[in-house]
């Protein structure tokens, strides 16, 4: 069986197609009948034709064939041999977090690479790791503990502390004691992950187990145990340059400066600190998000409505939406730092966006694989008319992270929408 996601972003962008639907009710596009010539069905992508060989296939996955693309995000189906066979393919949706759901399964396996090595069972009484910590086999048994089968999506945020909110007002409390309670961090815990180049803060509960098992011998030996990780062992994804580099100097950063960074720049940037405190306490984000994000804010300088921005984002219901968020940040951020400065952010129907000097309404669109269906002719067609009627727009640009099908670019071109596919690799 395969592991279903709930899909809060492509069901944002549903919703916002019908809403515009009756927000611009006497477009002529849209009261009248579209004929199935007029749509286009969403192909069946072959997975060798996009993905690096990197992301295709390795020691300890398999990504099928045939990738879906009806929600605008790749729906990948991908088999591993770190879960039960019986269990099916785990279902992953959008590149992003098939690109993660890789490190990972890779961690896993490097992780585990030191579980036998005979300093470590001597180093503990002659008991293995396995034997002490109940860690043993290869395979995950639970895939509901991994970050590509939780039930509500592939890359679900960490439970955070539940009375996190009720301990940073607390004043009888030190900040920072409360602060590494809330994000329960261990240096060499992170050391690993980002070595490994997967995300600390990762809601995976296998990788947390091994990252927090190997954490915990490196410990034992700070303690008189001899015993030292031997980082020889671990073959990291951040040398072959494979992540980020922002996103690793944010992660190798301790969580507690993450969060006194992000409260300073939301302070900086005229946030209303309640309003901060809950983006900042908001279960759908992680640390590395949010500073992503409040760091592309800030980058546009002295622009109107960030706090419309923080707002709504902080309405996002899980992993994938903060994610959503988090991109479309950075796409106005690439757009005011390459073409023209944005003046204002806003949003239609709770979807962000930002407008420039001149006019230019600037859509951000976190998709892998755009088509003209009936959802983008709603959306379309109904941000042209609200943008030029409530905003005054007179451009229209969509910046987009991956790419549009070439009926949809003849689309928008025809309709005098520019397109940037690809926005953040310009």
């Amino acid at each position: 069986m395969s592991h279903r996601l709930h899909d809060t972003a492509a069901g944002r962008r549903a919703a916002l197609a019908a809403l515009l639907l009756v927000a611009a009710p006497n477009s002529p596009a849209l009261s009248q009948e579209i004929s199935p010539g007029a749509l286009e069905t969403p192909p069946v992508r072959n997975a060798a034709d996009f993905l690096p060989a990197r992301l295709l296939e390795s020691p300890h996955h398999r990504v099928r064939k045939d990738v879906r693309t009806d929600t605008m995000l790749h729906r990948f189906l991908v088999d591993s041999d770190l879960t039960e066979p019986d269990l099916g393919p785990i279902e992953v949706l959008g590149d992003d977090f098939l690109e993660a759901m890789v490190r990972e399964l890779h961690a896993i396996a490097e992780l585990r690479k030191i579980e036998n090595l005979g300093q470590l069972k001597e180093s503990i009484g002659g008991q293995s790791l396995a034997e002490t910590t109940g860690v043993g086999g290869k395979l995950i048994k639970k895939p509901v503990d991994t970050i590509a089968a939780v039930p509500k999506g592939a890359f679900l945020l960490m439970s955070r502390v539940g009375k996190a909110m009720g301990q940073l007002t607390d004043k009888s409390q030190p900040k920072t004691n409360i602060i590494r309670i809330y994000f329960g961090q261990d240096i060499v815990h992170q050391k690993l992950a980002v070595s490994l180049g997967v995300n600390p803060y990762s809601t995976n509960e296998t990788l947390q187990h091994e990252l927090n098992r190997v954490a915990r011998t490196a410990s034992i030996g700070r303690t008189g145990a001899r015993i030292v990780i031997p980082w020889s062992l671990i073959t990291t994804l951040v040398d072959e340059e494979l992540v980020e580099k922002h996103v690793v100097d944010i992660a190798s950063r301790p969580s507690v400066d993450l969060f006194d960074e992000n409260l300073k720049q939301l302070k900086t940037l005229e946030v209303d600190r309640n309003l901060a405190r809950k983006l900042l306490l908001d279960e759908a984000f992680d640390p590395i998000q949010e500073t992503v994000m409040i760091r592309a804010l800030a980058s546009l300088g002295d622009v109107e409505g960030v706090d419309t921005f923080i707002t709504n984002a902080c309405d996002a219901g899980d992993r994938l939406d903060a994610q959503t968020f988090q991109r479309s940040a950075e796409l106005l951020a690439q757009y005011h730092q390459t073409r023209k400065p944005i003046e204002k952010l806003t949003t239609i129907l709770g979807y962000p966006v930002g407008i420039t000097g001149d006019g230019t309404l600037v859509t951000p669109a976190y998709c892998d694989y755009a088509t003209w269906n009936r959802e983008a002719i709603a959306v379309v067609t109904g941000l042209t008319d609200f943008a030029t009627r409530e905003l005054g727009a007179k451009r229209f640009v969509i910046a987009m992270t991956g790419v549009a099908s070439p009926r949809a670019r003849r689309e928008l071109n025809s309709r005098g929408w520019e397109l940037i596919e690809q926005a953040l690799t310009q």
